[in-house]
């Protein structure tokens, strides 16, 4: 049976026992579904047990039941998309593939987020927008792969070490290809995935590239490396956030932020708390999302990243969100950096270090359009991008005159903490009740009073002299993930880094 918003209804009766929307538990129910999956793979089906083939057409099974079961015979969508992008790579020369990919790519992502938009109700729910946004930047990423290798075969292109490591040199088959674009691991919320992790965690050289035979420790311990530790962590993790996704964010709405009663009833103080608080409820739901599909990811064998200084195994390739950096983050870059990060390796991959001009602008406009077109959006970049530019300035001149003992130390972390805090929360506003008229009618009832001020700052405070601290150059094998993730702008200074994250709130 499938609902009337398009998922299945197959999970209806649990409705009556957890007070959720039918799209909520038809999600966590796939991600469980999925979990259990996941584990099958990498017990049942591991690479020495069966052949790649059986492992993608696994995958891919269980990728069209996840999609089915949250938007039902909408996954025509993705399919079609998906369709288009292969023969575009199937057809066209190397000097123009990418290019064709990425337009069609992002174009149907566009045209997906315009009917949500014009077609938008009261009713909330998933439809087949979602998955798209993860299969474009799939889409994109392995156009851009294939694109890269062809043209340093066939003109001698120099490849730049990011490029060389995520170069795909041969054409994928169907079978690989629609099993990269919509395996289970991460075809509804994410992470995204480059093809060449994929392929690798398919055919069971993952292991291999990060832990090498020359090391006799190291290869025994390869061989007995158990995600089951990870995954437990994370599923306790999720649990934790549901129970208090269910009884706890209900009782702070959105919507209070703009009713007349609230603000003309309460003082700065506890709006500010309650505005803290209600964003952190809606940070709780991409929380949920991002850590259960890593925990997946990892259940299936795909996330392992080598080893840290004790000796224990890593299981971080595959990580989307760091919560508790985020909460205790004292700067809008920290902040950033933690959040949403293997966007950010598809935005530097796809779009940062190959912009002809203007890289950070250029990274900007395409993560807004990824994002989708509800005005909300281009608010809270407008604002986040000003918000850089003050952050930059104050951190430049205020900072070292908290340095000077260990006390005034402590005094700067705890005031940048509640700042940073209180401007996410203010700045993402907009990106959480979206339309126009409810968010300049939050704005008017709190005066805009941080616009104010930052623009204040931002024309008074000098700019300061920018900090001499190298940054240290990323390990080869993580620049995508572990080091390349966390600044768009590799190896360039913190504040472009973060003036490239602002945008992905």
């Amino acid at each position: 049976m499938v609902a009337s918003y398009g998922g299945s209804s197959l999970l209806a009766p649990v409705t009556k026992y957890i007070d959720l929307p039918l799209y909520q538990i038809n999600y966590v129910g796939s991600q469980l579904f999925g979990l259990v999956c996941a584990v099958c793979l990498r017990l049942l089906l591991h690479p020495v047990r069966v052949g790649p083939t059986v492992r993608h057409v696994f995958t891919l099974a269980v990728g069209f039941i996840i999609l089915y079961l949250c938007i039902g015979w909408q996954l025509w969508h993705c399919l079609l998309q998906a369709t288009g992008c292969y023969i575009l790579l199937l057809v066209l020369p190397s000097n123009l593939v990418h290019i064709a990919v990425f337009v069609f790519a992002l174009g149907y992502l566009l045209w997906c987020n315009v009917v949500r938009f014009m077609t938008a109700s009261d009713e909330q729910t998933f439809d087949h927008s979602f998955p798209i946004t993860v299969a474009t930047q799939k889409l994109t990423s392995l156009a851009f792969g294939i694109a890269d290798w062809r043209r340093h075969q066939e003109s001698g292109l120099q490849l730049k070490p990011e490029q060389k490591e995520r170069a795909v040199k041969k054409m994928p088959t169907m079978l690989e290809f629609y099993s990269f674009i919509f395996g289970f691991q991460g075809v509804m919320a994410g992470p995204f995935c480059f093809f060449t992790d994929f392929i690798d965690f398919i055919e069971g050289r993952h292991l291999q590239k990060i832990v090498t035979s020359d090391d006799s420790k190291n290869e025994k311990r390869r061989h007995n490396i158990s995600p089951v530790g990870a995954v437990g962590w994370k599923l306790l993790s999720s649990m934790v956030l549901i129970i208090i996704f269910i009884y706890f964010v209900p009782y702070f709405p959105v919507s209070v932020l703009v009713d007349d009663n609230f603000t003309n009833s309460h003082n700065f103080l506890y709006k500010a708390i309650y505005l803290y608080i209600c964003l952190f409820g809606f940070r709780v739901r991409y929380y949920i999302g991002w850590i259960l599909a890593d925990a997946v990811n990892n259940a299936a064998g795909l996330g392992f990243s080598g080893f840290d200084e004790r000796g224990e195994a890593k299981w971080d390739l595959m990580t989307n969100v760091k919560l508790f950096k985020i909460e205790l983050a004292t700067s809008f870059k920290s902040y950033m950096d933690n959040w949403n990060i293997l966007t950010m390796a598809w935005l530097r991959h796809s779009c940062y270090i190959r912009a002809p001009f203007q890289p950070v602008l250029l990274t900007f406009i395409l993560s807004a359009l990824w994002h989708g077109v509800y005005p909300g959006y281009t608010i809270m970049f407008i604002t986040s991008a000003i918000v850089t530019i003050v952050g930059r300035k104050i951190r430049r001149n205020v900072r070292p005159l908290f340095q000077t003992t260990t006390q005034l130390q402590y005094v700067y972390a705890v005031l940048t903490w509640l700042g940073t805090q209180l401007t996410m929360a203010y700045v993402v506003v907009p990106f959480v009740l979206l339309d126009l008229t409810p968010t300049l009618k939050f704005y008017n009832h709190v005066y805009w009073f941080l616009h104010v001020i930052i623009v204040i700052l931002a024309v008074a405070m000098p700019a300061g002299k920018p900090s001499s601290q190298t940054p240290k150059s990323p390990s080869p094998k993580r620049n995508s993930y572990e080091a390349g993730t966390n600044s768009v702008g590799q190896g360039h200074s913190e504040e472009t880094d973060s003036e490239v994250k602002s945008k992905d709130v």
